[in-house]
């Protein structure tokens, strides 16, 4: 698991996972131009 205040870079083909505090926002950007991403996102009193 990464560092949610830090940058990260995740490779093509790869997935990362990663904590979000409440009331925290993420952004994914494609620094190569559009790309298509899949993202899921799991509420921790779920799993």
């Amino acid at each position: 698991m990464v560092n949610a205040s830090q940058p990260s870079r995740i490779a093509a083909g790869t997935g990362q996972a990663f904590e979000v505090p409440e009331e925290h926002l993420v952004e994914i950007v494609s620094p190569e131009g559009p790309q298509v991403a899949d993202t899921w996102a799991f509420a921790l009193p779920g799993l």
